[in-house]
């Protein structure tokens, strides 16, 4: 064997530039005749240069017996790449792309060195990867299986995840199976608790649905009298949560249930915590009409952001609330406790007139933070979750911003929800577009941090352009992420081109100090141009007569 430095040693000037482009284009990319012919020709170099083997892997011809056998004898001694952890660009060989068995064990074995808190994050993906399997017995269905009954919460969302896309013709038999498979061998004390679970569910989706047919909407009495019906007089529940296994409820507190004000009529659902305290209420939103695995995918990519933004030693204090899809356009949504939407804020301030003023998130922060430790810790959190939602907001295209899907939490903790359009594909009415920013950034939002001359103002444009280009050194990731979903049958998500907008917004032609100067310059125009702000204001009439959901929640 010869080693990789032997070999680059001999290798052409220019065969080694361009192998080195080649090796650092995005997953969009698609290669030429000549960029495949040359990975043919060095992938014995490439076997033992410590570099991924995806993109030798998509340059062979897998309809020639000679070309597979050749990748199959590198694959077994192929030098794993030289990165911290996992090589999560084997999730791309686990996508339609990729039919050899072979070729998808290999990015099987590399994934099982991902610990159960990185399995946990990637499920979506994964499971996913089980429709482009050629049988229901593969290695991957094998790998997760396996995790699944090592671990109760690797299982739970295996579970979770395959119920909510068991209802799809073409996965029908294999996600059933696989059900079945978990469920047989997981024990009596997971099984029950997986149907105590499924009850719940089946439960509130009949309140739900029935709450829409009836003539009597606006009859809060009649849902109540609805959910006696089908859960009993006490309306006993007795189990986990679908979107946290490990927090306990009750009964439902059928006194304190309610639908709330908008199309899909998703229901408010309030629940006793098996706690200590005997006194304990956990509010729960479970929806139905909605195709939540898009709110999943984005509040997934956050986490994976979050993760990025960590490990680059940077805490950006992002609220990221659960949400899991329990079936066909049905799901449920963790309340985030101690926080209101910005139009519940500006409504309780001084009604919709306090949508013009700059002073009302401040003099709520300021209020719920008496003492002056506690209000320069929430300034300061502010301006880091402020930063981490500009960013990932932007990356992610999320649309239809407007403030009753912006919350603010009494620590100082902004984020957003609702995440019904991504990507790039902005909400219209009357054929015009109602997104007139990229990102969300207000000036009551700079006048928190003090002004555009204050520390904390510096601190917040040094954190969000550092944010960002950790997010650019990270796009083959999010990319890959993207693209295991395109089959999944997410409105929003259904071919290569919605993808094109992360490439164009990652900016990946750019130096960090270019794209630095290209961030800043955006929040510069939206500070600067009063255009802007005059265009936000219409929104801010229109969701100021909301009505608050949250106040009975918020601690006096």
């Amino acid at each position: 064997p010869v080693d990789a430095c032997t070999l680059s040693a001999v290798l052409d000037a220019n065969d080694a530039a361009e192998l080195d482009a080649i090796l650092g284009l995005d997953p969009l990319t698609q290669l030429s005749r000549a960029q495949c012919e040359l990975l043919r020709l060095y992938r014995g170099y490439l076997s033992v240069a410590g570099v991924s083997p995806v993109r030798y892997l998509s340059s062979v011809d897998f309809a020639c017996r000679a070309q597979v056998a050749e990748a199959h004898a590198l694959l077994v001694r192929w030098r794993r790449p030289q990165v911290d952890g996992v090589d999560l660009s084997v999730l791309e060989l686990l996508g339609p792309h990729f039919a050899d068995e072979m070729v998808r064990m290999y990015a099987v074995n590399e994934l099982a060195r991902l610990d159960d808190e990185l399995l946990l994050l990637f499920m979506m993906q994964l499971v996913q990867g089980l429709k482009y399997e050629r049988c229901h017995d593969s290695a991957l269905a094998r790998f997760l299986l396996g995790r699944a009954l090592c671990n109760r919460h690797v299982g739970h969302a295996l579970f979770w995840h395959l119920r909510s896309d068991v209802h799809e013709s073409e996965n029908e038999a294999r996600f059933a199976l696989l059900l079945h498979a978990y469920s047989a061998a997981a024990g009596r004390v997971q099984a029950s608790e997986l149907v105590a679970q499924l009850r719940l569910v089946e439960g509130l989706t009949d309140g739900a649905e029935w709450i829409k047919a009836t003539k009597s909407q606006l009859n809060v009495g009649s849902l109540r009298k609805r959910l006696r019906e089908v859960f009993g007089p006490d309306a006993p529940v007795s189990s986990g949560l679908p979107y946290n296994m490990t927090t306990k409820v009750g009964a439902l507190v059928v006194d304190k249930c309610k639908f709330m004000d908008s199309k899909k009529r998703p229901l408010w659902v309030v629940c006793t915590e098996a706690s200590p305290r005997a006194d304990s209420r956990l509010p729960i939103i479970f929806k139905t009409g909605d195709d939540l695995r898009q709110d999943v995918l984005t509040l997934q990519l956050m986490r994976v952001m979050d993760t990025e933004w960590r490990n680059a030693g940077m805490d950006l204090c992002m609220s990221l609330y659960a949400v899991v899809a329990t079936g066909k356009e049905a799901g449920m949504i963790e309340v985030v406790a101690n926080s209101a939407t910005l139009a519940d804020i500006q409504m309780a301030a001084k009604g919709a007139r306090s949508a013009f003023s700059d002073r009302v998130l401040a003099d709520w922060l300021l209020e719920a933070n008496v003492d002056s430790r506690a209000h320069a810790n929430a300034v300061e959190t502010f301006v880091a979750s402020c930063a981490g939602y500009c960013v990932a907001t932007y990356v992610l295209g999320i649309g239809d911003r407007h403030n009753d899907n912006i919350m603010l939490a009494r620590d100082g903790s902004l984020f957003h929800i609702d995440f019904g359009h991504f990507l790039g594909n902005i909400k219209r009415k009357f054929g015009i577009s109602r997104e007139r920013t990229p990102f969300v950034f207000t000036p009551d939002m700079v006048y928190v941090m003090g002004g555009r001359d204050s520390p904390q103002y510096a601190h917040f444009l040094e954190l969000a352009c550092a944010a960002y280009n950790v997010l650019r050194a990270s796009a083959t990731k999010l990319i890959n992420l993207f693209a295991m979903m395109l089959n999944a049958g997410i409105p929003e998500l259904s071919s290569v081109r919605d993808l094109e907008y992360l490439r164009r917004v990652l900016r990946l032609q750019d130096t960090d100090e270019e794209a630095a100067t290209y961030f800043r310059d955006l929040v510069d125009e939206l500070v600067d141009d009063p255009a802007i702000a005059e265009s936000l204001k219409p929104y801010y009439k229109m969701f100021c007569k909301r009505p608050c959901f949250h106040d009975e929640y918020l601690p006096t």
